[in-house]
């Protein structure tokens, strides 16, 4: 196998760790796309504001990568 391919190989290895890791988590709060309770508050303060940096915040809740 050469390196290039190794490489790729590994890559495309961490990447689908990454995204089913990403998936789970947002499943277990609720699922992509969900209006889950844990995310609902930045929806709320995103709507009560009109931030763009608070849809932001909930955007990536609903997706599972909010992790603070």
């Amino acid at each position: 196998m050469t390196p290039r391919r190794m490489f790729l190989l590994t890559a495309a290895a961490l990447f689908a760790l990454t995204t089913f890791d990403a998936a789970n988590e947002a499943s277990a709060r609720g699922g992509f796309g969900n209006y889950s309770a844990y995310c609902h508050w930045y929806k709320q303060k995103a709507m009560n504001t009109g931030e763009e940096y608070w849809w932001g915040r909930w955007r990536r809740c609903i997706r599972g990568w909010d992790w603070d």
